[in-house]
């Protein structure tokens, strides 16, 4: 026979930075032992944040035009000893009207602001009261080239097609893969869209965000 005892806490209170360091288990109130996601767990601790282009009532107007290097749509800038770990992007497609694709790479570098504005919004803590303020810089729309594009790796493409004399629905476009990509800073995660007609859109970013020193 075991006697398995935690400690009995309504949220997390025991955390540590350092390795090889003991924690107490923790449970329920009831004395149910538990665990949450380790994603969960940084957003309770106010690292998960967001950033996105368009706004509640108005989607992003973006311009005729395919896919070109060095101008990205909407981009995390990671600084130095900042980690990020990319949990979920989607793309509302409002309006079309012709085909569209859409890239999503990681970039060995901090690709910079290049001619570009602030995202909409972001970066926004997922933890309403932001105990934890971002380090990452939100940029969207570059009308002029960002300053590097070094060591990119694609991680998503999407496709959307308005058909030729078809009224179409509006369409989401999302990425939430099981294996999450690790861009440890500098470093960039950027979303690339284009089409031949200009298309009206929401996007959205969402990442986990840590100290470097803490990525094993």
């Amino acid at each position: 026979m075991s006697d398995i005892r935690g400690v009995t806490s309504a949220e997390s209170r025991y955390t540590t930075n350092q390795d090889n360091a003991l924690l107490g288990a923790q449970m329920t109130r009831d004395g149910v032992l538990y665990s949450a996601s380790w994603y969960q767990r940084l957003a309770l601790a106010g690292r998960v944040f967001a950033a996105g282009i368009g706004t509640l009532s108005d989607g992003e107007a973006l311009p005729a035009a395919v896919i070109t290097t060095l101008r990205p749509q909407l981009w995390i800038r990671v600084p130095a000893n900042t980690t990020i770990i990319p949990l979920y992007a989607s793309v509302q497609v409002e309006a079309a009207g012709a085909e569209m694709e859409i890239r999503m790479v990681t970039m060995t570098v901090d690709c910079g602001n290049g001619t570009s504005s602030a995202a909409d919004y972001g970066p926004t803590s997922l933890r309403t009261d932001a105990p934890v303020t971002s380090l990452c810089t939100a940029r969207q729309e570059a009308t002029g080239d960002v300053t590097a594009e070094t060591g990119i790796t694609p991680i998503a493409g999407m496709y959307h097609d308005d058909a030729a004399g078809i009224s179409q629905a509006s369409s989401l476009c999302v990425w939430n893969p099981d294996v999450k990509p690790v861009c440890v800073g500098a470093s960039t995660w950027a979303l690339y869209i284009g089409g031949s007609s200009a298309p009206t859109v929401t996007a959205q970013m969402i990442w986990a965000e840590i100290p470097s020193n803490e990525v094993a």
